[in-house]
């Protein structure tokens, strides 16, 4: 029996053809956690942990059938839920009704006896209606990443770029990015994407070429890894200091991250890897960023949150470098150029 734990999460593509093989060949039982689309699609039954319910719910087949059946499943419940919502509210409203008959009067005589016969049905029937509870809603990122401004045609540009730290070299490298383009940064593990974004976002100096940014162009990065917020300063008060937002705008904006009043005033380094990232996806919105920077973005992040990030990025307007070996992921950024290293 093999128990796998985000086993995709720091493979490149090779060791991913890698693992996928050896579990085609593996004779018993497998075990995984994971947030990989493409990975879950070979599973042969998928149990859902519902965080804020505590339900376990086990679907047959893998991403797929798992996704179709979900959605089947919860549009039961709300159908449901809706039925049963109408029909007590009918039924509180009959029982309404009977008791201003009764105050009023009209149920003298004979009449009185049928009012509160009438009556007792209705509370009766209100009774044995049965519960269904209102559907859970998982919380969304619902993400907005709207530019504050549009910047030049031209975002960034590498010339005959080369980089090197601790005895690693890479390039030379040209490198034209646009406004609108999506470029994916592809290559093994070590082959220096993440050394080539930080060249881009001039974290890294040029040991030769150069390195230009387009008039305008606000870069933002999700990096990987623990990023701004992993330090004891509480969440606030570094959110504040990286967004420049009020403390009261910064508390609204990451609660729509669901980072609430209790985890804003956590120091940093006791978050979650989760919660970090949706803290610096979070920043990325309150900057208004016009060149987005995602290094491994999808690594920490639930698969809701995954989803409402692809959402995002089909209308965000700006430029985008994307490092990723999620699959899924890939396929729904729709990259305009590709870089492989």
């Amino acid at each position: 029996m093999l128990l796998l734990d985000e086993p995709t999460n720091d493979l490149d593509f090779a060791g991913l053809e890698l693992l996928e093989r050896f579990l085609a060949s593996h004779r018993g039982g497998v075990v995984a956690v994971s947030h990989d689309r493409a990975f879950l699609e070979r599973m042969t039954s998928i149990v859902e942990l519902e965080a804020e319910t505590r339900r376990v719910r086990v679907y047959a087949g893998g991403w797929s059938e798992f996704a179709s059946q979900r959605k089947a499943g919860r549009e039961r419940h709300e159908s449901a839920y809706a039925g049963y919502v109408s029909e007590r509210e009918r039924l509180e409203e009959q029982a309404r009704r009977m008791r201003q008959w009764e105050e009023r009067g009209y149920g003298q005589g004979r009449k009185k006896k049928k009012s509160k016969d009438v009556k007792k049905v209705a509370a009766k029937k209100l009774g044995r209606l049965e519960r269904v509870e209102k559907p859970w809603s998982p919380w969304q990122l619902r993400l907005s990443l709207a530019p504050a401004s549009r910047g030049g045609d031209v975002v960034a540009r590498l010339s005959a770029a080369v980089v090197e730290r601790n005895g690693f070299r890479v390039g030379p490298i040209d490198l034209e990015l646009r406004h609108g383009d999506r470029l994916a940064l592809l290559g093994r593990n070590g082959a220096g994407k993440t050394t080539v974004l930080q060249a881009l976002l001039g974290e890294l100096p040029l040991a030769a070429g150069e390195r230009r940014l387009g008039p305008g162009t606000v870069l933002g990065e999700l990096p990987q890894g623990a990023g701004p917020f992993a330090g004891e300063e509480r969440l606030l008060d570094r959110f504040v200091a990286e967004s420049g937002l009020a403390a009261g705008e910064a508390r609204s904006l990451l609660a729509t991250f669901a980072l609430g009043a209790d985890d804003v005033l956590r120091p940093g380094r006791s978050l979650s890897p989760g919660e970090r990232s949706r803290a610096a996806i979070a920043l990325l919105a309150a900057r208004g960023v016009n060149a987005l920077v995602l290094d491994e973005p999808t690594n920490n992040l639930d698969l809701e949150a995954i989803e409402q990030l692809e959402l995002a990025l089909e209308s965000y307007e700006g430029a985008a470098v994307l490092v990723s070996h999620d699959r899924r992921f890939l396929d729904a950024f729709g990259a305009t150029q590709t870089l492989e290293l």
